[in-house]
C-alpha cells in the first residue's frame, strides 16, 4: 500500500517545516506563539508518532514485525538529529542535544507501549486492507 509512505513522508516533511520556522522575536511569528516549554514537550510525541508510521510502513513492506519494532525507532530519532541540525539555518534556531534525546525517548516510548498494549494482536499493526 502506498499511501502509508506517502502519509509518513508527509508527516516527516510537516515536522521539518515546523523544526526549521524561523523564531526572530518578533511578535506575529509563528514560534513565537508557542511557549518554549511546549516546543521542547512537542518533540516526544512528534516523533514517537513518527515511529509508530514507520512501523506500518515497513510491516506493509514484508518487514518482519520485531525488525520492524528495532528499525522504526532508529529511523525517527535519525531523522530528529537531522532536523536539528538543519535548524543551524533556520533564522534564530538551533540544534539542541536535550531536544534530540527527547526524539530518541519519545520513539522508543511509543513504540514500547505499541508493543506492551498488544496493539498489533488487535489489527492496529497496518493500514493493509483486509485480503478476501
Amino acid at each position: 500500500m502506498k499511501n502509508d509512505l506517502l502519509l509518513t513522508l508527509a508527516y516527516m516533511a510537516l515536522l521539518f517545516v515546523l523544526a526549521t520556522l524561523p523564531d526572530t522575536g518578533r511578535p506575529g511569528d509563528l514560534m513565537s506563539l508557542i511557549p518554549p516549554s511546549l516546543q521542547d514537550l512537542a518533540h516526544a510525541p512528534a516523533y514517537g508518532l513518527l515511529a509508530l508510521l514507520w512501523i506500518i510502513t515497513l510491516k506493509n513492506r514484508g518487514m518482519a514485525h520485531q525488525k520492524s519494532l528495532v528499525l522504526a525507532p532508529f529511523l525517527a530519532s535519525t531523522y530528529g538529529a537531522l532536523t536539528e541540525i538543519c535548524q543551524i539555518w533556520a533564522p534564530g534556531r538551533f540544534p539542541s542535544v536535550s531536544d534530540g534525546l527527547l526524539d530518541i525517548v519519545g520513539s522508543l516510548l511509543f513504540v514500547s507501549i505499541y508493543q506492551m498494549t498488544g496493539l498489533p494482536r488487535y489489527g492496529l499493526n497496518a493500514m493493509r486492507k483486509p485480503e478476501p
